[in-house]
């Protein structure tokens, strides 16, 4: 069970970070204006959207080959991967940093290089994750936000956008050295890994290309089309809906190095076969869970984590949570393909997720303004579902019918609530999910605890 107890540490690393991240949030709303943050967070959009990309597919080069390395024993080549990623990330950055502040001057660098360096920072935590030491990613991770948010408050007072980049950015630099020599010693024997994980990489860096455009284009784009506040709006429930996202990411995260580590017939042996539909159904029903929190507590949540001149986000964080539990649907058989070598399905899935969202924006953003936003996430959503399916499935086609169904009772239930606000409806519907489902949950359990015991 090392793959439970993986996430168990995730899931803390993750309550401690989400409750920081909210922390930072609040400070920050609270203390500078709507239009200076909007400001604020389209230049660490920027930062965070390139520094994504410059990790050049990493990410997932480490799943797979870190897993194997460590099976084999091949410590050089696992530490010489991590700190080929490192390199190039820190040598490319710098060359940014000096473009950027020649360009839009050091207003404009301070939150982009500290947004840039978050990017960089999580490549140890990547290699902790993949190494299968959560309690390493749980520390540094906790750490780096926990310094942010104290900061921030002691300087609450000051506050302004210069101020809070700085201290982001002094945090995250003096966490990542000792991060980064916790996750391997330095060696620099970059050519023999190069060529070992050339023919994953050039897939890995597409789909880690596409990635960010999911996570932070909307954070680039909305500027043009509407005010530096309407950004922030639209940022309070983002960060609510990656904050989900994170959670559901963990459980992904988490199993991804233990198929990668698996032998082709082994994926095909029947017990594997029927705990991963185990982990299907127990992934969705965390998605619809993360729904219903969000329909019936949204607006105190929004309240909680910004002020109240922020509840307009409400119908968005609405909407993207929707998009979250179509994703849910997907998203583990996405993981496997990428864990099994098939990476040239996970990134086309991207590929259709980013262009279906790009067209959506153009033909609605100018008539819908933010809704065209948060509905892009569902159109977006919905089409990559076709597309997975379509390629690879790790059950019946049939399932994946009953699951799209299930979305769209749902969702009905959904409207009816943010109409009228009456809570019989959504709850008939999910207690008629449950009833259906009830076998499946029975099979969890029993699953669990059939195999709990064991490693």
């Amino acid at each position: 069970m090392r793959v439970v107890k993986n996430i168990i540490f995730l899931y803390l690393a993750y309550f401690l970070t989400f409750l920081a991240g909210f922390l930072q949030l609040k400070i920050l709303t609270l203390f500078i204006p709507k239009d200076a943050l909007g400001h604020f967070f389209f230049a660490g959009n920027v930062g965070l959207f390139l520094g994504s990309i410059l990790l050049l597919g990493f990410p997932l080069v480490f799943q797979r080959y870190i897993p194997i390395y460590r099976r084999d024993e091949m410590k050089d080549k696992e530490a010489s991967l991590i700190y080929l990623a490192f390199s190039l990330h820190i040598a490319v950055g710098i060359i940014l940093f000096i473009a950027v502040y020649y360009l839009k001057g050091i207003s404009f660098l301070l939150p982009f290089s500290a947004f840039y360096l978050l990017s960089t920072y999580s490549i140890p935590l990547f290699a902790f994750i993949s190494q299968e030491k959560a309690y390493y990613y749980a520390i540094y991770s906790s750490l780096r936000i926990g310094a942010v948010v104290v900061f921030l408050y002691l300087t609450r007072r000051i506050l302004n956008i210069e101020r809070a980049s700085l201290i982001i950015l002094i945090s995250t630099i003096a966490c990542m050295v000792p991060a980064l020599l916790s996750s391997a010693r330095p060696v620099f024997r970059f050519k023999q890994v190069f060529r070992e994980i050339k023919a994953f990489l050039k897939y890995s860096f597409f789909s880690q290309l596409l990635s960010p455009f999911f996570q932070y284009l909307d954070g680039i784009l909305i500027p043009l089309f509407m005010p530096y506040s309407f950004l922030s709006i639209f940022t309070v429930a983002r960060k609510l809906d990656f904050g989900s996202r994170q959670i559901l990411e963990i459980p992904l995260q988490a199993t991804a190095p233990y198929i990668s580590s698996k032998k082709e017939d082994e994926t095909r042996e029947e017990l594997f076969r029927k705990g991963f539909n185990i982990f299907r159904t127990v992934y969705f029903y965390a998605a619809l869970t993360i729904f219903f929190i969000f329909l019936f507590f949204g607006r105190r949540l929004i309240v909680l984590v910004s002020s109240p001149s922020y509840l307009d986000a409400y119908p968005h964080l609405i909407l993207l949570s929707l998009s979250l539990l179509i994703s849910s649907i997907f998203a583990p058989d996405a993981m496997y393909s990428r864990s099994v070598g098939r990476v040239d399905i996970f990134f086309y899935k991207d590929v259709v997720w980013v262009f279906s969202f790009l067209l959506y924006i153009f033909v609605a953003a100018p008539h819908f303004k933010l809704y065209g936003f948060s509905s892009a996430f569902v159109f977006a959503s919905l089409l990559t579902l076709i597309y997975q399916t379509s390629k690879l499935r790790t059950a019946p086609l049939v399932e994946y019918i009953y699951d799209v169904l299930r979305v769209v009772l749902i969702s009905v239930g959904a409207y009816v609530f943010y109409l009228r606000g009456n809570y019989f409806l959504p709850f008939l519907i999910l207690m008629l999910i449950i009833t259906v489902d009830f076998r499946k949950i029975i099979e969890v359990y029993n699953f669990y605890r059939k195999y709990s015991k064991r490693g």
